[in-house]
């Protein structure tokens, strides 16, 4: 097995690393995530749309729903050099791009992927998504979650308590 990086994966690099030094601030060093300067939602935002506009915050993605399909190899090179770089924004919306796209791609109607896949790719605050799994009495146990969504006519009721979300 081969290991070394391909062309595509060593250009991916070069052009992440030239955004990173044009757009973000003189003196940014990776480290910086959680200090005050990256505490600007305004830019986290600003910074994960240049990364959407780029191809790259979807870019696992199939083509028809705003992706590269991009293989999972550049997938994780995107991943270590955004991390690298301290790019604030990369991982704004993380729930809706590797969890709740996927799932959607795979299982969601038509009308579900039409609304929601745009919105999740554009990189913007609309697409985030949090996920609610942990409650009083199962902590992240999902298996003892007691949560139900029971239908009523055209609606669901949800009963249940969660303690946070990601």
């Amino acid at each position: 097995m081969d290991f070394k990086l391909g062309e595509k994966e060593k250009v991916l690099i070069d052009e992440i690393a030239k955004f990173a030094k044009k757009e973000l601030p003189p003196g940014w060093k990776g480290t910086q995530l959680i200090d005050q300067e990256c505490m600007d939602f305004d830019f986290e935002v600003s910074m994960s749309k240049k990364l959407a506009q780029k191809g790259w915050l979807v870019m696992s993605w199939p083509k028809e729903y705003g992706g590269q399909d991009a293989s999972h190899l550049e997938q994780t090179v995107y991943e270590m050099e955004v991390s690298y770089w301290g790019i604030p924004g990369a991982w704004m919306g993380i729930s809706g791009i590797q969890w709740v796209g996927p799932v959607l791609i795979m299982l969601g109607t038509e009308q579900q992927k039409r609304k929601y896949l745009p919105m999740i790719a554009s990189g913007d605050r609309d697409g985030y998504w949090c996920t609610g799994y942990s409650e009083p009495n199962a902590g992240s146990d999902l298996a003892s979650l007691q949560t139900r969504a029971v239908k009523q006519g055209d609606h669901y009721v949800i009963n249940g308590q969660k303690v946070w979300t990601s």
